[in-house]
């Protein structure tokens, strides 16, 4: 370790060198949220949520890939071969695991996106959201019209008024400042 001994000439010089030092050092730290206390108390649930869902999905995916083995090997047993049915169940539920797997990976990668304050993330969010919003009104026409189970349409409404109420809360001037 090499240790450096200056003399400097006045109080001032030796001043001038230390903030030097100070700013070369802190310009090195990356640029970031300070503290959690900068992020919104809505930002930080909404982000939880997205990445207990995208946990769901993943386990969900994964059970399905898994289950669709299981579909594959049983009937590979048997005498005469993988019947046509079962392999077709299988590779469809192969094919909806590997769906599923992406889609939660989508979900942990926006959702990491919305707690770290990514825009990209917010904006996508937004996107996904009006989807989301289209997709339930839509459903909602849909069942008023086939006059659905009562538990069917109550849960298509509370979900079409959560995703406008996330709409609403992401296009906040606090939740956009907390994005820029």
């Amino acid at each position: 370790m090499l240790i450096y001994r200056v003399k400097w000439r006045t109080l001032e010089e030796k001043e001038i060198y230390a903030l030097n030092v100070l700013s070369v050092k802190t310009s090195k730290i990356p640029q970031g949220r300070e503290s959690m206390a900068d992020r919104p108390l809505g930002i930080a649930i909404i982000a939880i949520l997205g990445i207990l869902m995208g946990i769901i999905v993943l386990l969900g995916s994964l059970a399905a890939i898994g289950l669709s083995a299981l579909i594959g090997l049983a009937f590979l047993t048997e005498p005469g071969g993988l019947p046509v049915p079962a392999a077709v169940i299988s590779a469809l539920g192969t094919l909806f695991g590997i769906v599923l797997l992406i889609v939660a990976i989508i979900i942990l990668i926006v959702s990491r996106g919305l707690w770290i304050g990514s825009n990209w993330a917010r904006v996508l969010m937004l996107i996904l959201l009006i989807i989301g919003a289209i997709s339930s009104a839509w459903a909602i026409w849909g069942l008023y019209e086939a006059a659905a189970v009562l538990a069917e349409y109550t849960s298509t409404v509370v979900s079409l008024l959560v995703e406008l109420f996330f709409i609403y809360y992401l296009t906040r001037p606090h939740v956009v400042d907390f994005y820029t």
